[in-house]
């Protein structure tokens, strides 16, 4: 008891206690609330008043006194469960009140105890720690909050206590600023919305905003940044833009994180709105605001996956202007995002900028410059990149699956093995892409053997081959007629349950087509119909120039065709087989033919419309090939008169001095029939004419990317031109002046010559039926 009293004279003797019942000195429970002095109480008088040192807390209160507003330490009790404010103890019981209200009970209850001596801030670490793992236990927190803490105006009892609450409400903060200091009832509605946003309950945010709305409690800029990141964690940038407008009603110009979360949404909208998030981002800009390292590199990333190389590029060049550390990654996606356009200038640019910036380039980096490099078919700088990379550090199997696709598709097959050979040796195991890498270089370079062989050792080491390695090795069988081979080849794919695509459809039903197994292409027809895929460009032009065999193997693939849903199959299957006309398509009398016809040119309109210039090249090609093999060369002749009407880049004759008839880009039929109908028509234009060049093109497969049987190939157009020219005894001859795949004659000795053979079949663009 001595030092009880020794602790009580001296609290006596120092401060002036205005509560008689204040019972310290003789250790019973204090009832009352006492204000003492204008200072706190050290912790040791405080146990020691207290008696047992666990009934008894302070805490600050601003009063008024006359007209003076003075700051006074408040002794109050604690309840006898709960432990003296101390740093040991009140912060295990502390966190034992949070565990238990996330138990779940009755939270009014459970905080009874506690509501007259929790500070602002305790009272928001429950709301965090509680609403992290439930949100409607933190609502209920908050309820309480509202309803009995003393912290707020309309729960104080005495005028003491309200003009205390008042002041602090309104007080100007202590650095000096003029924006006031939220009020206990803002930070906990804060506190709350950034609770329920973390949970995704925006409906209860709502809720909040127009209860805050109602009690006329009035936001500041933290609670809006509160607000603006729920909605954005969403994508929901409209929900944003009304959260800034209310701030600029209000007064409040939005700060750096305003505007970072207007960009966030954007780019986590549901079709991400990267132009929005770039101007948001040039306004920080324009305004010396300071963006963030994440800002940027959300922006950088989203820029690449929209393909919008200009918008990285100027992102890219305000980071690296920031001063913010750039890291290899972002580095390596600037390469990347140039290299995938093609633009390898530029990716050496940025490899030379990150030099310059003093950083080593790692394996990844040179992997995104050979990746730039090998895009745009740039093989010499590839290689030379490529033997710096060895220097530096061991190149990974990606550089090497890169530079032997590269190799491949620039004709240079023997470097893709000479590379694959050296991945070998360096201990790196092929991938499926290395090998798939591999077969394709060689089925491009006709190397059909080795590309079998290559197969086989992929299977050997157990490398599962992709829709890809398969699609590769039944073009390979194709292109040899060994459609056994191919055949098993589409059995093993579907043993391995491999997902078919209209690419790897195409590629069967062109094996199957060639070699004349029209039953199972019959098949596949049918079972693309059935689950919805429709052919590719070149699966179109196989089946349509398939329509150019007669016999009664075609008729399975006829039917299959006709019974699809695909219209250009439709079409095909009506010109080849619909009965003969007087005078071409367009003169039939029969009503249901002329609704056939009509509806036939809608196809050929849609396509010129939805369609690419290969995807319509493509079917004309076939269409032509398939009907002037059938002997009907007025349809043919329609068909492509139809294509001149719709599609302005099409082949048709340049006349002048010189009339020229360009046939590149045509099918063998195509480019007969556009020669035939030129050459009708020469008397028409002679008078102006001097001479004539058939321009036939040295190298023109002249199939677009359809792929078929017969008269097709390399040089076929040239090589079926000329030998037809040259059997009807032509003027036309080859130059070495004018360049290889160019025929002329003088337009004089081309109309004696059609004169002569006026009478010839040959000539003449007759139906063969």
């Amino acid at each position: 008891m001595a030092t009880v009293d020794l602790a009580s004279s001296v609290a006596s003797s120092i401060f002036h206690c205005s509560n008689e019942n204040f019972g310290a000195a003789s250790g019973r429970r204090c009832e009352g609330r006492v204000a003492i002095g204008s200072r706190k109480l050290p912790a040791g008088i405080v146990r020691a008043l207290s008696g047992d040192g666990k009934t008894v807390a302070s805490t600050s209160r601003w009063v008024y006194r006359g007209r003076r507003l003075i700051s006074q330490t408040v002794l109050q009790p604690l309840p006898a469960s709960s432990p003296a404010k101390v740093d040991g103890p009140w912060k295990r019981d502390f966190l034992d009140l949070i565990a238990d209200i996330a138990a779940g009970g009755n939270v009014e209850a459970i905080l009874q105890p506690w509501i007259s001596v929790l500070s602002v801030e305790e009272w928001n670490k429950i709301l965090l720690e509680v609403g992290s793992r439930d949100w409607t236990l933190a609502m209920d927190v908050f309820k309480v909050f509202k309803s009995r803490s003393p912290l707020l105006p309309e729960n104080c009892t005495d005028s003491s206590d309200l003009s205390a609450t008042s002041f602090r409400e309104n007080s100007v903060s202590s650095v000096g600023t003029e924006r006031a200091k939220p009020s206990p009832l803002l930070r906990a509605y804060t506190t709350v919305v950034g609770v329920l946003s973390r949970k995704g309950r925006l409906s209860e945010v709502d809720t909040l905003l127009h209860e805050m709305k109602d009690e006329n409690v009035e936001p500041d800029l933290r609670f809006y940044n509160v607000v603006a990141e729920a909605y954005s964690n969403f994508g929901l940038v409209s929900h944003v833009s009304q959260v800034m407008v209310q701030m600029e009603k209000q007064g409040i110009l939005p700060d750096r994180a305003t505007l970072e979360l207007m960009i966030s949404a954007a780019l986590k909208a549901k079709s991400p709105q990267v132009g929005k998030a770039i101007q948001v981002f040039r306004s920080m800009l324009q305004n010396s605001m300071e963006v963030g390292i994440k800002t940027y590199l959300k922006l950088i990333e989203a820029c690449a996956d929209a393909r919008d190389i200009l918008a990285a590029d100027e992102v890219f060049l305000a980071m690296r202007a920031s001063g913010h550390t750039i890291y290899s990654k972002t580095w390596v996606k600037m390469i990347q995002l140039h290299a995938s356009a093609g633009g390898y200038k530029e990716a050496e640019e940025i490899f030379r900028a990150l030099r310059a910036a003093g950083i080593p380039p790692s394996a990844s980096v040179y992997d995104a410059l050979l990746l730039a490099y090998c895009q745009a078919g740039c093989l010499d700088q590839a290689f030379s990149v490529f033997r710096e990379y060895k220097l530096a550090t061991k190149p990974s199997l990606i550089a090497y699956n890169y530079l032997i696709e590269a190799s491949g598709k620039g004709g240079r097959y023997e470097e893709s093995l000479a590379l694959y050979s050296e991945l070998c040796n360096n201990g790196l195991r092929p991938s499926t892409v290395t090998f798939t890498s591999l077969i394709c270089a060689m089925v491009q370079a006709g190397q059909y053997d080795k590309a079998d062989r290559l197969y086989k050792k992929m299977l050997q080491k157990r490398v599962a081959p992709s829709a890809y390695t398969y699609t590769a090795m039944i073009r390979a069988y194709t292109a040899c007629s060994w459609t056994r081979l191919g055949h098993e080849v589409c059995v093993k794919m579907r043993e391995d349950d491999i997902q078919l695509g209209s690419l790897v459809y195409g590629a069967m039903l062109n094996l199957y087509v060639q070699g004349r197994w029209y039953k199972e292409a019959a098949g596949i027809i049918r079972e693309m119909d059935r689950k919805g895929i429709e052919p590719d460009v070149a699966g179109y032009g196989v089946l349509i120039a398939a329509l150019g065999e007669t016999g009664e193997e075609m008729v399975p693939l006829t039917r299959a065709m006709q019974a699809s849903d695909w219209e250009p199959c439709w079409v095909a299957t009506f010109l080849v087989s619909a009965p003969s006309f007087k005078d071409g398509l367009e003169s039939t009398p029969e009503a249901d033919m002329d609704e056939a016809i009509e509806k036939i040119w809608s196809v050929f309109e849609e396509w010129a419309t939805f369609k690419d210039r290969e995807a319509n090249r493509s079917f004309y090609n076939a269409l032509m090939d398939a009907l002037w093999r059938r002997g009907l060369r007025r349809r043919a002749r329609s068909v492509m008169l139809k294509a001149r009407d719709l599609l302005p880049w099409y082949n048709r004759p340049r006349r002048g001095l010189t009339s020229v008839l360009d046939l590149r880009g045509l099918s063998v039929g195509g480019a007969q029939v556009a020669l035939l109908d030129w050459l009708e028509h020469v008397a028409k234009y002679s008078e102006n004419s001097t001479s004539m060049v058939i321009h036939t093109g040295s190298n023109e497969p002249g199939v677009g990317r359809y792929v078929a049987a017969k008269g097709r190939g390399v040089g076929a157009v040239k090589q079926a031109v000329t030998a037809y020219l040259e059997e009807m005894c032509s003027p036309f001859r080859e130059l070495a002046e004018l360049g290889p795949g160019k025929l002329q004659a003088r337009t004089e000795l081309v109309v004696n010559w059609l004169s002569k053979h006026d009478s010839k079949d040959a000539l003449r663009l007759h139906d063969y039926v």
